[in-house]
Order: C-alpha cells, then sequence, then structure tokens
C-alpha cells in the first residue's frame, strides 16, 4: 500500500488505476479516500475554470465579429464617400 504522500503525487490516470487495484482486494485506506477527493475537487476546479474561460472566449468572439461587422460597414461607407 502506498502512503499518502506517494499517492497526492501520482498523475490522475496512476491514483485511478491504483483505487481500483485497491477495490479488487478490498483494500481501502482513509489516505485514498482523501487522495481521490483531493483529485475529485481538483478536477471539479478546472471544469469550473474550463466553463468560465469557454463563456469568456465566446463573448469574445462575439465581440470580435462585432467589431468586424462596424470595419466592413466604415469600409462600405468611406468606399461610398471616397470610392
Amino acid at each position: 500500500m502506498r502512503d499518502y504522500t506517494d499517492m497526492m503525487n501520482m498523475a490522475p490516470a496512476e491514483l485511478v488505476r491504483h483505487a481500483l487495484d485497491c477495490a479488487k482486494v478490498g483494500i481501502l485506506s482513509i489516505a485514498l479516500v482523501e487522495a481521490l477527493a483531493i483529485q475529485l475537487d481538483a478536477e471539479a476546479a478546472e471544469a469550473t475554470q474550463a466553463a468560465r474561460l469557454r463563456e469568456e472566449l465566446e463573448e469574445a468572439e462575439q465581440r470580435a465579429a462585432m467589431w468586424q461587422e462596424e470595419c466592413r460597414a466604415l469600409q462600405r461607407q468611406m468606399d461610398r464617400t471616397y470610392g
């Protein structure tokens, strides 16, 4: 059985494999549960941040599209005026 520090330093996929191996033989430790909980919390925080960044990107894309259309309208106006 690995100790708490080992489990906290595992990559997520490795931690999951270790947990599954422990579950197969009926070993469940507080350290393992805590390491998994911390990993899940980190994954949830990353998912929340990714969702926020996705929203910010969509807003930026909308603003860019509006500016692009405004630039095109100004170009058409300049073409009519000076062209």
